[in-house]
Formats: C-alpha cells, sequence, structure tokens
C-alpha cells in the first residue's frame, strides 16, 4: 500500500544533497552522513516547532538524542538530491517520537526512527518537562494511528509507551 505523505502538512521537510566528503570508497554516502544528513533534518523541526535556538537561549533547556535507528534501504551517489521529512510519532512531556523518511529521485533510500528528550540545562544537565505550548504543538503533529501500520522499519524497541498505539 503506498502511502501518501500529503495528508500530513505539519510534516517538517529538509532538503540537502550528498557532498563530496560524504562519498566513501565505495563511490556511495557513507553511513554517517545518513545520520548526519537526519539530524540535520532534525534540527530544522525543532526550529519550526519552537525547540530551536531561541527556545534554548530563553528556556536554557535543549533536546538530546537517546536513541536513534538508521535503515538503509538505496546507495544514494555523490551530487544527489536529498529531501527528508520528519513526522512525530509520538510525544509525552519529555520526550518525542520522530520516524524521518529519506527519499532521492523520487526514491525512498533511508528511514530513521529515534527517540527525543527535552533537557534542562541550568545546573546539571536533567530531563524536564516541554513548556505546554510547545507540548500541545508536538501533540498537534502526531501522525493518525491508522498511518502507523504502514510504515516501513519501525522499531519494535522505540517507543513512548511500549505498547500500540489505539487504533
Amino acid at each position: 500500500m503506498k502511502q501518501d505523505d500529503s495528508v500530513f502538512p505539519l510534516a517538517s521537510t529538509y532538503q540537502t544533497k550528498v557532498h563530496p566528503h560524504w562519498v566513501d570508497y565505495n563511490d556511495h554516502m557513507r553511513d554517517s552522513f545518513y545520520s548526519l544528513a537526519f539530524s540535520l533534518a532534525v534540527d530544522k523541526f525543532q526550529e519550526e516547532t519552537g525547540l530551536g535556538a531561541e527556545y534554548r537561549k530563553r528556556e536554557r533547556n535543549t533536546v538530546y538524542a537517546l536513541e536513534f535507528h538508521n535503515y538503509f534501504l538505496l546507495e544514494v551517489k555523490m551530487f544527489a538530491k536529498l529531501d527528508i521529512q520528519t513526522f512525530v510519532l509520538n510525544s509525552d512531556a519529555k520526550r518525542i517520537h520522530l520516524y524521518q523518511k529519506m527519499h532521492s529521485g523520487g526514491e525512498l533510500v533511508a528511514i530513521c526512527e529515534s527517540m527525543q528528550l527535552n533537557v534542562s540545562q541550568r545546573g546539571t544537565p536533567k530531563a524536564e518537562p516541554f513548556p505546554d505550548t510547545i507540548y500541545l504543538e508536538l501533540k498537534s503533529r502526531i501522525v493518525p494511528a491508522e498511518y502507523l501500520a504502514g510504515l516501513m522499519h519501525r522499531s519494535r524497541k522505540l517507543d513512548i509507551n511500549n505498547k500500540k498505539r489505539e487504533q
């Protein structure tokens, strides 16, 4: 079943290309640079959701990546254009569960699933709830439950509630 990502107007989209220094001896993008591209897409998502530089300065909070699961589906060559969509699968008071799809030339080339944590930077870093406005913004971006079943390569270990969301 082909999924229509256009039904998620609040998905964040980041565009870049495969830079020459991202290419390895196999003449394709090195695995670590998939992670970099996904991380840069998370930065854009954070700016769009109010978790960017202003948030970090104002609240003295930041967002840490707790876990990343990358799935490499197709190789990508030098100078290829990359389009990365970032979706919120779930969120609670302190965490965001993200799912990202990387496309190149219209093909799905990689997937990333990650867990992010809101962390206070006042004194010793520690987990802290999101401000209400951020929490509500994140909740408003959660993809519909009926979409979850069709997502490729979902990590069974990476889940906020460790149980399936109700359909």
